[in-house]
């Protein structure tokens, strides 16, 4: 490092003062799945059926609002059991209920399924569904500037839910009305409908805003955070030159009106916090190391590299914000070594070149330090204001491509002495045996570390050697989809008796294989709940177009938590089998027809002969094996069942054949 950076850091050092203890990386979550989260699909499909208005129901088919019902109760029932809804973190979903009760109107009190749940993604999102429950993104307390602009969010999807906007949208799209008429005539019709719809619940929002005490501003504080995320998007694309109206209106539309509303109806005495500024400032906070971790698992890694940079100027005393700035790099950059090399956060975008007779867009060539980079972290003008680490763009440049930020905010580690950096740095060399171990070495020598063993088993070089060789073959997804005329009905696998069905399927087509344990994935969502999300996360990786650039990629290089997953469960592969199976029928729109096929058992279903049926078998895979490469992709064609046959001994005979047919491709990757 160059020695003005080393004299900053000494000049820093009051700032960087830090105890180990209090590294706070996020939450950690129960096992367990709270009972309130296992959805009865029966009785949340009536409440949802008999929610809707009975002139909508009069204005379409019967059997089009059950299926309406139908699909909303289903995916209630996917958002509690995935795991990524909170069910631990009692006093942030108060606090978001005592907002929400505070904008919500006297007519939907009794509506007792209204209640606000966290979900763990990084991204700034909030949404409701029809059963009544609205879901806030953690992320959302990344640009959330005051509890009035979290409220206006919050009462704008309540809205949405009392105006009853998405059946509305269902029963026209039922009755072709978005459907392109002769010469196009309605072309726009989807666009026009959501459009009115949002301008529609943001005017509803903005009075029950009102009537609660909160300042209108909030709103415009929202509507200015999400036009500043437009502003971002646009300036990673090379083609886009503006945010079109597609689903939504632009920023701009909706502040004017905004800003007219509070130019005519804006009372006094309005306030930015009602239930409480301590909590808000509180949990504001407290998001920050989950957005962090969430963006890092969802393998988002230059969000999570932005936001952790945006977080370290703010609280550069703080080592979980170096910590996530080391690790998204170091990931980044080893799924594509040339990313060192390239500017640190910019690379990624674009800026406008004009000339007298034209205009494009480039590469931004300029480092992160030739200006304050408002528009990339999303700052507004105050949060620009109030950067505590403004030192960063005095003359001296600190740094300009990844690697030279990765080098300096280790120095800012050491003075921290934050262990888990040293990880992250020994882990960057994996290409250098002896000097990942004098850093392994160096990590080792504290107690306490959060990857001990993994730590130890790599500095031995035993790391896979210790794995079991065996595979856990896990039974992800068996979705049934029966097509009924131009209509498909999904059928749940939640029952006890379909996932007994489903299991015993699961053993048979594997009955021949020595090396194999077999796992429905779904049953250790009760009680394995992190295991289920761990999981899911190696699930969505081993589909995902991640290839290594430069060198070869290795799972428990990539995320230690791999190979302590793996460890834990006694395999050194974790394979996912996903079927889709369609059955095509005759047309049949009857609501009582739709009533019977929903509740069919699978194993009826796959009992019936003289039917046109189709299957699709995925069989993906993640590794740790000596010499054997990361991921193995197998996707055969989809299969036609023989029309006179019972389907079950054909679906485990193409099962099995899947398996065997990725055991062949895998010895032929892993053949030099």
């Amino acid at each position: 490092m160059k020695t003005q950076h080393l004299i900053l850091l000494i000049i820093l050092l009051p700032l960087f003062s830090f105890s180990q203890n209090n590294s706070d990386f996020g939450r950690t979550y129960s096992d367990n799945l709270p009972e309130n989260f296992k959805i009865n699909l029966p009785e949340m499909r009536e409440h949802i059926y008999s929610g809707i208005p009975a002139e909508l129901k009069e204005g379409n088919d019967p059997r089009s609002s059950y299926r309406f019902a139908d699909q909303s109760s289903v995916e209630t029932h996917r958002l509690f059991s995935s795991g990524m809804v909170y069910s631990d973190w009692e006093s942030l979903e108060s606090y978001l209920n005592d907002i929400l009760q505070k904008v919500m109107p006297k007519e939907l009190a009794d509506d007792k399924l209204i209640h606000a749940y966290i979900v763990k993604d990084g991204s700034y999102n909030a949404f409701m569904i029809p059963s009544g429950m609205m879901f806030v993104h953690i992320g959302l307390f990344d640009l959330v500037e005051s509890e009035a602009a979290l409220a206006s969010i919050i009462a704008h999807e309540l809205a949405h839910y009392y105006l009853k906007h998405s059946v509305k949208e269902h029963v026209k799209e039922e009755q072709g009305k978005f459907r392109p008429g002769f010469l196009m005539k309605n072309k726009h019709a989807r666009k026009h409908f959501s459009i009115d719809s949002e301008l529609e619940a943001d005017a509803l929002s903005m009075k029950w805003m009102t009537q609660a005490g909160y300042n209108i501003e909030g709103m415009i504080q929202s509507f200015e955070a999400t036009e500043r995320l437009e502003k971002n998007r646009l300036s990673r694309s090379k083609t886009k030159w503006e945010i079109k109206e597609t689903t939504h209106p632009r920023s701009e539309k909706r502040l004017k009106k905004i800003e007219d509303f509070i130019a005519e109806e804006q009372p006094e005495g309005s306030s930015y916090f009602i239930v409480s500024k301590e909590k808000f400032v509180q949990y504001k906070q407290k998001a920050k190391p989950e957005i962090l971790k969430h963006l890092l698992n969802d393998f988002e890694y230059s969000s999570c590299i932005e936001k952790a940079f945006k977080y370290h100027i703010y609280h550069p005393e703080n080592s979980v914000y170096v910590y996530y700035l080391m690790e998204a790099i170091r990931r980044k950059c080893y799924l594509d070594t040339g990313v060192w090399s390239k500017n640190f956060i910019t690379d990624r975008y674009y800026k406008i070149v004009e000339t007298k007779k034209t205009r494009y867009k480039e590469r931004v060539t300029d480092h992160i330090f030739s200006k304050i980079p408002t528009d990339i972290l999303c700052l507004s003008e105050v949060e620009a204001n109030n950067i505590k680490a403004k030192f960063y763009w005095d003359d001296d440049v600190k740094f300009k491509t990844y690697e030279q930020a990765f080098v300096f905010f280790n120095q800012i580690a050491e003075l921290y002495e934050e262990r888990e950096c040293i990880l992250s740095n020994a882990l960057s060399v994996s290409f250098d045996k002896k000097v990942m171990n004098k850093y392994l070495e160096k990590y080792l020598s504290y107690d306490d570390i959060r990857y001990k063993t993994y730590a130890t088993h790599l500095l031995n070089d035993d790391i896979k050697k210790t794995l079991k060789d065996e595979k856990l073959t896990l039974l992800s997804n068996f979705i049934v989809r029966v097509r009924n005329g131009k209509e498909e009905i999904s059928l749940m696998d939640n029952s006890d008796k379909n996932a007994a069905y489903l299991k015993e399927m699961l053993v048979a087509a594997a009955d021949d294989f020595d090396n194999r344990r077999l796992v429905y994935l779904s049953d250790l969502r009760n009680n394995e709940l992190n295991d289920y999300t761990i999981l899911k996360e190696l699930e969505s990786l081993s589909f995902a177009t991640i290839f290594a650039k430069g060198e070869k990629t290795e799972l428990h290089i990539l995320d230690p938590r791999y190979w302590e997953i793996m460890n834990q469960l006694g395999v050194n592969e974790i394979e996912f089998v996903n079927c889709i199976f369609l059955d095509i029928r005759k047309p049949d729109e009857s609501l009582d027809n739709y009533k019977t096929l929903i509740n069919t058992d699978f194993n009826q279903l796959l009992a019936e002969t003289k039917r046109n049926r189709y299957l699709d078998v995925f069989v993906t895979s993640v590794r740790i094996i000596e010499d054997g490469i990361m991921k193995i992709k197998y996707y055969g064609a989809e299969d036609k069942l023989a029309y006179k046959k019972e389907g079950y001994e054909q679906v485990v005979e193409l099962i099995n054949s899947r398996l065997k047919k990725k055991d062949i491709k895998a010895t032929e990757l892993d053949t030099p």
